[in-house]
């Protein structure tokens, strides 16, 4: 099965193209705080060009959808999304935080966070659901803390392959917000 990963929800973009019948791996990634939107398409072009595959081989795209950066996570699950329906394949849709925690899952106690940039910290320990943390609630973990971690997405890919096709509902690529939006309604 032919996999395309991609992640714009922590810092810059990643891709990532995963084989399972030849085992075959590219991972390509950049870490920029603007040019997301402008960088994704000529990366994903340019895994494919070193994989020698075109876009229409492939089988599934997974996708990172928060949290993380609101314009990273619209930005991946748009691309996503299109790429998924011009080429008719299922496109599915990880927590950034869960699967850093699945390349971890060995260690005892474990928290992944990830920075806001306002102050607190998206986190989720191994076993819990994520939430928004405190940066006392951080700095005062008493165990082992994974912070600001790219999730691995020839990981998310080689999960991507062995997810039944009954179970893809679990996999919503829609964003996946901690905290609520914040607007201000015209008056």
């Amino acid at each position: 099965m032919k996999i395309l990963a991609l992640d714009v929800a922590v810092t810059g973009c990643a891709v990532a193209f995963r084989d399972g019948e030849s085992g075959e791996k590219w991972l390509l990634s950049e870490e920029t705080e603007r040019g997301q939107a402008e960088r994704l398409i000529p990366m994903i072009e340019e895994v494919m060009a070193k994989a020698g595959r075109p876009l229409t081989g492939l089988n599934r795209i997974a996708v990172t959808r928060g949290p993380g950066s609101f314009t990273g996570v619209r930005i991946g699950l748009s691309t996503a999304r299109t790429l998924g329906m011009s080429l008719s394949i299922p496109v599915l849709g990880f927590s950034t935080l869960e699967t850093i925690l699945e390349e971890y899952k060995d260690e005892p106690k474990l928290l992944a966070v990830l920075d806001t940039k306002r102050g607190d910290y998206y986190g989720q320990p191994l076993k819990g659901d994520a939430r928004i943390y405190t940066a006392d609630e951080v700095e005062n973990w008493a165990g082992t803390l994974k912070k600001d971690c790219r999730p691995d997405l020839l990981l998310m890919a080689e999960l991507t392959e062995r997810i039944a096709e009954e179970n893809f509902v679990l996999y919503p690529p829609s964003p996946l917000y901690l905290r609520e939006a914040e607007v201000t309604l015209p008056s």
